[in-house]
């Protein structure tokens, strides 16, 4: 089969079945950017790479997510969002209602009860309230923003450039 620009097209191309479409895997026989090389090895290639952008997101996040919450119970919460955001959120756990926030006994319906929830969970795992279920919700976020930026950054360049890519956001204050 030949394309566009008149270069021969090749398995790796067409898949197994001859459809035409392998996703995002499109290599041509013959053009510069091809490999040399047998189908087989490009095959390995492509597996490789597939492994290395949906692993090396997960453990630049997990990476993250372990330096995030290493020091988070070490310090006082710093206001003024820290502590009214975990007082609402133990005030939640506490009394077991996780419909309608309250701050104070009164309801708290400024904010999406989401961070709360979360907050809740972690209170809930770590058996009460505390400085690092308060900040479970930043945490996550934090780790998850990490993962989504290198995943980002391996789509237009090498993993070692996209993993520090990752830790440059994670080293941000």
């Amino acid at each position: 089969r030949v394309d566009r620009q008149h270069r021969v097209v090749g398995e790796a191309e067409r898949g197994a079945h001859g459809s035409g479409r392998t996703g995002k895997a499109r290599r041509l026989v013959g053009s510069p950017a091809a490999p040399h090389g047998s189908h087989r090895e490009r095959r390995v290639d492509d597996q490789a790479s597939v492994r290395t952008k949906r692993v090396l997101p997960l453990a630049c996040a997990l990476a993250a997510l372990f330096l995030f919450t290493l020091g988070s119970g070490q310090r006082g919460l710093w206001n003024p969002d820290e502590p009214r955001e975990a007082a609402i959120a133990r005030e939640m756990w506490l009394r077991g209602d996780a419909v309608v926030p309250h701050l104070n006994g009164q309801a708290f319906l400024e904010k999406p009860p989401l961070y709360a929830w979360v907050s809740c969970l972690a209170f809930a795992v770590r058996g009460g309230p505390d400085a690092v279920g308060a900040r479970a919700g930043s945490n996550l976020a934090g780790a998850a923003l990490v993962g989504r930026t290198v995943r980002l950054a391996r789509t237009a360049m090498p993993p070692a450039q996209a993993a520090l890519a990752g830790a440059a956001l994670a080293s941000t204050p």
